[in-house]
C-alpha cells in the first residue's frame, strides 16, 4: 500500500491564476506575453511543477552524464543504497535496510524486501550487485571514475545481502553511495544497455518518465509504488523540467505563471524579482567556491612563490564579490569551502594590497609585469563581468592576461599539458562536503596537479584513506597550510545561488546544488 503521506489530496492553489492579473514587467517581451492568450495555462491545478533548465540532458543514463541537470534528473528517477539528509549531514538507509561495516574496507547492506522498478521488477541483491560491478569495471567508461574506482568487487551473500569491499580505507565510499551510485534493474539494462537507458531509463525512484521531446522537454509522474519508508516523498503528481537557456525567456514564463521554479540568475536579476506578486526569490549558499588554479609546473614566472603571493594581493576580492556576486558568499583563503569536513580557514591570508604586488613583482624580476594565460571552463562558468573585474586588477599591477574559455574536458587537457598559467573556475565537489573532494582532487597524484608538492601529496593520502577523523582533519590542516603559505591557489570566494519560486509552492534549494524537486509540495 502507498504511504499515504506522500500523496496529499488538494490541489494547486488558485493563487498561480493571480500572477496573470498583476504581472507587470519592464521589458516589452514580458508584457506582450502577459497579454497573449496562452497565458495561464499553466496555472490551473494540473498537479504540474514546471521547472526551467539552462543547459539540456545529453543522456538519461546516470553513470554516462556528466552534467549538473542530468544528476537532478537522476535523483528522481532513480535510488541508492542510502541517502544523505543534507540539513543534518546523517547517512540514512534507503534501498538498503541497514548497513554495517565489518571492517576497514568492508561494508555488508540488508537490502529492503518489497522495492520495485518503474517496469515492475523486484529489487534483489542480484541488481545491486550487478550494477556496481559493472559501473566500477574500468571498460565501462563511467565518466565520474572518481565516483567508483574506489571500489573493488560487490558479491551477492543472500538475495537481500550483499557485501562490498573497497580497494583500500575510504572514508568517502559512504557519500559516494548515499546519492551518487543509483542501482539498475539487471534485466533491463542487460537488454536494453546504455543506448536504451539513455532514452527510457528504468529506476526505482519516486517519479518516472512518462514522456520526453529528446533534448528539450521530460514529463516525471508519481510512482505509484515507490517503496514505503523511503526518504524522498513525490507529493506532487507531475514535474515537467524544460530546457529554457535564455534567462529573459525564463523570466516571461515565470511571471505568466508557465514556470514553477528557475535558478542560477544575477543577483541584478534578482533585485528585479523581489517584489513581484505570486513569486517568491530566495537565496542559499551552496558547496562551490570560485578560485584559480596555479601552474608552478610550467616554466614561467608563477614558478617564483613572491609573483603567485602578488597575484593574490592584487586582487579585490571582497569588492568583486559584492559588486558581481552578494547574496550568502564569503570571501575565503583557503582552498576549500568551510562548510567541509576538513576544511581548515585559519590559514595565511593576503589582503588586498595593489602596492605590495608590485613590489613582490619588481623583487622577482617582473616589475614591468608579464602576460599569463588564464583558462576559463564553461562549466561551472565564472560570469564574465567578474572575469572582467579580475583582469582588470591584474592588469593594474602589470599582468595582462589572454583568456581562452572552453569546456571542461577541451580546459582539463590543456591544463593537464601545461598550456595555461592558471585556470579560473568554480568547483563544487560533487555536492560532497568533504575536503576529499576538492582539495584532493587538485593537489594529490591526480594529473589535474599542477603543483606536485611531495609534502602536500603525502598529506592528503593520508588524510583521504585514513578511517581516523581527527588524524583527516590533523593532515588536512597541514596540507591546507602550506598550500596557503606557498600560494599554489588563488581562493577567491564561496557561491551561493538565486532561485526563485510560485507562491503556492513549497521547496528549498539544498547546498550541494541538487533541486530536489521531490521533497517540494503545494502550499495548503
Amino acid at each position: 500500500m502507498a504511504d499515504p503521506r506522500r500523496f496529499p489530496t488538494s490541489s494547486a492553489p488558485a493563487t498561480r491564476a493571480r500572477r496573470f492579473l498583476r504581472a507587470g514587467w519592464v521589458a516589452g517581451l514580458v508584457l506582450a506575453a502577459v497579454a497573449s492568450p496562452d497565458a495561464g495555462h499553466a496555472a490551473q491545478a494540473d498537479q504540474t511543477l514546471n521547472v526551467a533548465l539552462d543547459a539540456e540532458i545529453a543522456t538519461l543514463d546516470y553513470y554516462m552524464g556528466s552534467g549538473r541537470n542530468g544528476i537532478i534528473m537522476a535523483h528522481h528517477l532513480y535510488d541508492t543504497l542510502l541517502y544523505k539528509d543534507v540539513k543534518t549531514g546523517k547517512i540514512i538507509p534507503a534501498l538498503a535496510a541497514s548497513y554495517t561495516f565489518t571492517d576497514d574496507t568492508t561494508i555488508e547492506f540488508e537490502l529492503r524486501k518489497g522495492v520495485k522498478f518503474h517496469d515492475g521488477s523486484e529489487m534483489t541483491a542480484d541488481d545491486v550487485v550487478y550494477t556496481l560491478n559493472t559501473v566500477s569495471n574500468p571498460d565501462y567508461g563511467a565518466v565520474y571514475q572518481i565516483a567508483v574506482k574506489w571500489i573493488d568487487r560487490a558479491e551477492k551473500l543472500e538475495d537481500y545481502k550483499v557485501r562490498l569491499k573497497m580497494r583500500e580505507p575510504y572514508p568517502v565510499a559512504l557519500e559516494w553511495l548515499a546519492g551518487f551510485l543509483p542501482i539498475y534493474p539487471k534485466g533491463y539494462y542487460e537488454k536494453a544497455g546504455k543506448q536504451g537507458m539513455a532514452v527510457k531509463p528504468v529506476g526505482t525512484g519516486p517519479y518516472k518518465l512518462v514522456s520526453v521531446q529528446p533534448g528539450t522537454r521530460w514529463r516525471l509522474e508519481r510512482f505509484q509504488d515507490h517503496y514505503q519508508g523511503s526518504p524522498k516523498g513525490n507529493a506532487i503528481k507531475f514535474i515537467e523540467m524544460r530546457v529554457l537557456p535564455e534567462i529573459n525567456t525564463q523570466l516571461t514564463e515565470l511571471i505568466t505563471g508557465k514556470l514553477d521554479f528557475i535558478w542560477k540568475f544575477s543577483p541584478d536579476v534578482a533585485k528585479r524579482l523581489k517584489g513581484r506578486d505570486g513569486i517568491v526569490v530566495k537565496n542559499a549558499p551552496i558547496l562551490r567556491i570560485v578560485y584559480a588554479a596555479m601552474n608552478t609546473v610550467k616554466d614561467s614566472p608563477l614558478k617564483d612563490v613572491r609573483v603567485r603571493r602578488a597575484l593574490i594581493h592584487a586582487i579585490d576580492r571582497a569588492r568583486i564579490m559584492q559588486s558581481f556576486v552578494g547574496g550568502e558568499s564569503q570571501v575565503i583563503h583557503s582552498a576549500c569551502n568551510p562548510v567541509q569536513f576538513g576544511c581548515t580557514a585559519d590559514v595565511k591570508a593576503y589582503a588586498f594590497d595593489p602596492k605590495k604586488a608590485k613590489q613582490l613583482l619588481q623583487e622577482a624580476g617582473f616589475a614591468d609585469g608579464f602576460k599569463a594565460k588564464i583558462l576559463i571552463s564553461k562549466s561551472g562558468a565564472v560570469p564574465r563581468t567578474v572575469v572582467e573585474a579580475i583582469l582588470a586588477d591584474l592588469a593594474r599591477v602589470g599582468v595582462k592576461a589572454d583568456i581562452e574559455y572552453q569546456q571542461w574536458a577541451a580546459a582539463r587537457k590543456k591544463w593537464i599539458a601545461n598550456d595555461g598559467h592558471m585556470m579560473l573556475m568554480s568547483w563544487g565537489s560533487w555536492g560532497i562536503g568533504d575536503v576529499a573532494m576538492m582539495t584532493s582532487e587538485w593537489f594529490s597524484e591526480g594529473d589535474v596537479n599542477r603543483v606536485r608538492d611531495a609534502d602536500v601529496i603525502d598529506w592528503l593520502n593520508t588524510a583521504d584513506s585514513s578511517p581516523d577523523r581527527g588524524k583527516r582533519e590533523q593532515h588536512y590542516r597541514k596540507a591546507l597550510e602550506k598550500i596557503a603559505d606557498q600560494a599554489y591557489w588563488l581562493p577567491l570566494w564561496t557561491f551561493n545561488a538565486n532561485y526563485a519560486l510560485s507562491d503556492d509552492v513549497e521547496f528549498t534549494l539544498d547546498a550541494d546544488e541538487i533541486a530536489r524537486f521531490f521533497n517540494a509540495t503545494w502550499k495548503n
